[in-house]
């Protein structure tokens, strides 16, 4: 096993937050009235990207985000 020591905040060589980055790109383009919209929205962009593995294929294999797939194809 191969330990990642990353920063207390460490934005960039995280993958969530490509994911949420994703997501609010998505949200910010629609008109909301309420906080039950964004919550539809944001549940809903998710469930959308769940249907979509490439998309998330895409976020580890950014250049920040690559030490993720090493270790993922450790373990296969």
């Amino acid at each position: 096993m191969q330990l990642f020591y990353l920063p207390p905040y460490a934005p960039h060589p995280n993958p969530d937050e490509l994911v949420w980055g994703h997501v609010k790109k998505q949200v910010s383009r629609q008109i909301l009235q309420s906080q039950n919209d964004l919550k539809f929205l944001v549940l809903s962009a998710l469930r959308r990207l769940r249907k979509l593995p490439y998309i998330v294929a895409g976020f580890f294999r950014h250049p920040t985000c690559r030490y993720a797939i090493r270790l993922w194809l450790y373990f296969l």
